[in-house]
């Protein structure tokens, strides 16, 4: 009562009643006798007491007496040692502010403690060890780790107890000790963990089929490893057997994969072993390309932005627009555009850097930024066609606002083309009106900005000759044919380079103008499906849709420098990044099957480091 008044007044005065709580809370004390079995007490004995947080040892006086103050409140193991005697030991707990009582008798001999291991090798995966303690005296055991759990924390004389420690989970082995004591002796178990054994990274190169190259799988672990087995699980190859080979150095397991194909992801099951006998499973994929993106929808047109590696795309189920960065194949943007009945074709006009995009007879203006519809212009009508409708197929702007259309008619197999003028709040007109020698070139496909922007490249057909023509900034009749290009070779496809002027054209072989200089490819076999400029000057990339493989291509030599089989069905667009280090392809699941509402379109990004 006089310690609770007390309190009060001092919480009134000095509001310290925590600190006076916690002084009465660490004094607390442990005292007692030690005696003898034979008789009378024990002088000198010494008594030790600790935990985790505190210890302290004193001995017994001429009266066999032992006092311990200032002890911190607690669980403590006590030791009991004397000379001559078998020792003792207890766990007890001591309050505080209180004195705890506790008495010891000592039996005269000769302490004993031994164990059955001086060591446990734990397993990663949670387990346990029997541990056989021989002692003819009082003992504790007791450890510090959180991970490791004793069956027992005393005893007498001969016991078995269980150590058991939980599955390691870090990347790193874990030690600790045990510490077994029995009056003035002390083993200490060591325990060791290892560390569990880690598929890190799975890294899958195709090889080149025209060189002894082949297609190879490494596997990256953490540590040492034994490898059981690597079991293929892609049942539509059979492949060669599988023979592992590891090096030590940096922990690498490398096999032959003869079934690999670019843009193609594997299956495999996996069994190894660790150093320490420890067996490990695990399921991994080789995907033979560096990262890939899906798309939900048929992709129906596609635009590069000029001087930037981002691509414009409109689908189908969903009708929708996206924006991809095609350096990182994440999607910038995405909005909702209009439903049309024909395939929605894209593209930017770089005189005001809005998107137009086609939609039946109209032609819609966005926003990129919001996705906004912010206009529509209307197609005019066509003299002269029994047709009622037509629509946009292509479509291509300069930098001076003027844009060329390419339109079909429905119902026809027919075509013509326009001009359509973003500075003259868009008007329409047809090609013959700007003197155009429609008898020359009444049709025109293929049609695209060149890489500077200034100007609108075409191909144009007529009754009386063919070719690649490049229009002036006006889209009159002044124009540059480009005359090295065969006026009789009908073209197939044409690419143009984003970063110069060099430019593809597709026929049985490949025609490329690379700065006023023509190199002519013949045809090597196959008929170039897609193509695109690799970063080097003199190199190009195309796919074989024949028979599934990308070729590069040393144009200026006439020769196939790497050819490497691929998966994941038709490519039908290859793009190379600005600065050439990255290539990315297109392909989807839908065999052009527009009524399929689970319709995707893949992206697969390669690093042309390895090509």
């Amino acid at each position: 009562m006089r310690i609770f008044n007390f309190c009060l007044i001092f919480l009134f005065i000095s509001s310290c009643s925590q600190e006076l709580e916690e002084t009465l809370h660490f004094d607390g004390r442990l005292s007692g006798y030690i005696y003898s079995r034979q008789g009378g007490v024990l002088e000198g004995a010494i008594v030790k007491l600790s935990s985790p947080h505190h210890s302290q040892e004193v001995e017994t006086n001429a009266f066999g007496r032992y006092n311990i103050k200032g002890v911190p409140s607690g669980e403590y193991t006590v030791h009991i040692s004397h000379e001559n005697y078998v020792g003792a030991s207890n766990v007890l707990h001591v309050g505080g502010g209180i004195t705890t009582q506790q008495d010891y008798t000592l039996e005269k001999g000769q302490s004993k403690l031994s164990v059955s291991a001086a060591s446990v090798n734990a397993t990663v995966v949670k387990g346990d060890f029997e541990l056989q303690v021989l002692s003819n005296s009082d003992w504790t055991i007791e450890t510090e780790a959180d991970w490791i759990t004793l069956s027992e924390q005393k005893g007498t004389d001969n016991k078995d107890v269980k150590i058991t420690w939980e599955e390691n989970r870090d990347p790193e082995e874990r030690r600790a000790d045990i510490i077994l004591s029995a009056g003035e002796l002390t083993i200490i178990i060591k325990v060791q963990q290892s560390f569990p054994s880690k598929l890190l990274q799975v890294v899958g190169k195709v090889g080149d089929i025209l060189s002894t190259e082949k297609t190879r799988v490494d596997l990256l672990f953490n540590g040492a490893v034994s490898i059981k087995s690597i079991t293929p699980l892609y049942r539509n190859c059979m492949g060669e057997p599988i023979v592992p080979t590891y090096q030590s150095a940096n922990h690498r397991v490398s096999f032959i994969y003869s079934c690999g194909r670019l843009a193609g992801t594997y299956p495999f099951t996996l069994e190894w072993e660790d150093p320490h006998g420890n067996l490990f499973r695990d399921n991994f994929e080789v995907k033979f390309f560096d990262k890939n993106l899906e798309i939900k929808g048929m992709v129906m047109g596609r635009f590069l932005v000029p001087n930037e590696d981002k691509l414009w795309l409109t689908t189908a189920q969903p009708s929708k627009s996206y924006q991809i960065d095609i350096k990182t194949l994440e999607v910038l943007n995405e909005f909702a555009i209009g439903t049309s009945v024909f395939a929605p074709v894209i593209t930017q006009n770089p005189y005001n850097q809005k998107l137009y995009i086609s939609n039946n007879e109209y032609i819609d203006i966005y926003d990129p930024q919001t996705g906004k519809r912010i206009s529509r212009v209307k197609l005019p009508p066509v003299e002269n066609q029994a047709f009622m409708h037509h629509y946009v197929v292509e479509m291509a702007f300069n930098n001076a606002g003027m844009g060329i259309l390419r339109v079909f008619y429905s119902g026809s197999s027919g075509s013509d083309w326009f001009i359509i003028d973003s500075t003259d709040n868009h008007r329409i007109y047809h090609h013959g009106r700007n003197g155009w020698n429609e008898r020359q070139y009444h049709e025109v496909r293929f049609i695209k900005t060149s890489f500077n922007q200034k100007n609108i490249m075409i191909y144009g057909t007529g009754v009386d000759e063919r070719g690649l023509i490049q229009t002036d900034e006006k889209i009159d009749a002044l124009y540059t044919r480009y005359s090295m290009f065969e006026s009789g070779t009908d073209a197939i496809g044409i690419h143009y380079s984003r970063t110069k002027e060099r430019i593809l054209l597709k026929h049985g072989g490949m025609d490329i103008l690379d700065n006023g200089q023509l190199f002519q490819v013949p045809y090597m076999g196959f008929t170039p499906y897609v193509v695109e400029f690799a970063l080097r000057e003199d190199q190009v990339y195309a796919f074989d849709g024949d028979t599934w493989a990308l070729h590069v291509i040393d144009y200026k030599n006439n020769n196939i420098l790497k050819t490497f089989v691929t998966g994941e069905g038709l490519w039908s667009n290859i793009i190379s990044t600005l600065d050439g280090e990255f290539l990315i392809t297109e392909t989807d699941n839908y065999g052009h099957n527009p009524n399929d509402e689970s319709l995707t379109t893949k992206f697969f990004l390669f690093n042309t480091s390895d090509f």
